[in-house]
């Protein structure tokens, strides 16, 4: 007797991780936003990214997203109206402001 058994298995299956949130400083006017992303892995996501209500990453999440930053990949922000592109310029540290680690980039 043959059985033939088909195994779907997709490896290096990351996901983006968004959470947007607006800045307590006044002095940034209301239209901007300020924005934290990561990688996260859905295999071994913290219970807080799989219900979508994490505010920062945990220690996997941190870690699998500073290794893909070490290999040249990053996430680029593009506004709609502009088509303004945005990028960080270094890895940032936990608890530091994240729009103080973003500059205009090219497209």
């Amino acid at each position: 007797m043959e059985r033939y058994l088909t195994i779907n298995i997709e490896l290096n299956c990351f996901l983006w991780y968004v959470y947007t949130f607006q800045p307590t400083n006044t002095s940034i006017s209301r239209s901007s936003q300020d924005v934290i992303i990561w990688i996260f892995d859905p295999e071994n996501a913290e219970p807080s990214e799989r219900n979508n209500i994490a505010t920062t990453p945990p220690l996997y999440s941190r870690t699998l997203s500073k290794q893909f930053w070490i290999l040249g990949q990053f996430p680029k922000v593009k506004t709609r109206i502009k088509s303004n592109h945005y990028a960080s310029t270094a890895f940032p540290e936990e608890g530091t402001s994240s729009h103080t680690n973003v500059f205009p980039s090219a497209p």
